[in-house]
This record gives C-alpha cells, sequence and structure tokens, in this order.
C-alpha cells in the first residue's frame, strides 16, 4: 500500500466522520444539553472536515507533482533522441533570419507613435 493511498483512506475516514458528526448534530439532542458541549462537538466536526479538506489539497498536489515530473522524464527521453537532435539542427540551419520590415516602416513615417498616421 502507498503512501497516497493510506492518506486517501484517511481522508475518506475524516470526511466520513464529519459527515456522520453533521448528521447526528442536527437530529440528535446531544449537541444541544450545554454550551460546552455543543462547541466540541461542532469543533469536532470542523476539525474532521479541515483534515479531509487538508488531505485532498496535499492529494492534488502530489499528482500536479507527479504530472511533473513524468513530462519532465518524457522531454528528457524526447530530448536522448538522435534523429531529432539532427532534425532540430538541420532545422535551425534552414531557418532564414527574421525581416525587419516593420521597422523600416516606422521610420518612413508608417505610424510616428502619436496616434495620427504619417510621421508629421
Amino acid at each position: 500500500m502507498t503512501l497516497q493511498t493510506k492518506w486517501r483512506i484517511a481522508g475518506g475516514v475524516a470526511l466520513g466522520c464529519a459527515a456522520v458528526l453533521a448528521l447526528y448534530g442536527a437530529e440528535g439532542a446531544f449537541p444541544r444539553q450545554s454550551p460546552l458541549a455543543f462547541f466540541v462537538y461542532w469543533g469536532l466536526f470542523l476539525a474532521c472536515l479541515l483534515i479531509a479538506v487538508f488531505i485532498a489539497i496535499v492529494d492534488w498536489r502530489y499528482i500536479k507533482l507527479q504530472y511533473a515530473v513524468a513530462q519532465r522524464e518524457i522531454l528528457r527521453e524526447t530530448m536522448k533522441d538522435r534523429e531529432l537532435k539532427k532534425a532540430l539542427r538541420s532545422r535551425a540551419t534552414l531557418d532564414p533570419q527574421p525581416d525587419s520590415d516593420d521597422d523600416d516602416n516606422q521610420e518612413a513615417g508608417g505610424n510616428s507613435g502619436d496616434g495620427k498616421p504619417g510621421g508629421a
């Protein structure tokens, strides 16, 4: 049993306890006997609920981490491929330099930057 499975079980138990406490608290007379019993009872409910939410957030972050690690491993395996490296190198030597037509247009009066067309 993995650690992730253990904390998922713990989260399920905490959520189940919170559900039972919520149902019994709404129907039963026990939590209303004294103010102290009321606050202890609903404090226990809140603690169980917060534990379940915390475990869910930890699990979500762990899944995100596993996904990122798997993505990184796939990228590393891909970059080790010699055919891919050869294709990338040949493509890099075939690509022309980017044109600078936009800069020439502005210098010739295409748009002066003041919102008016032309260089005036």
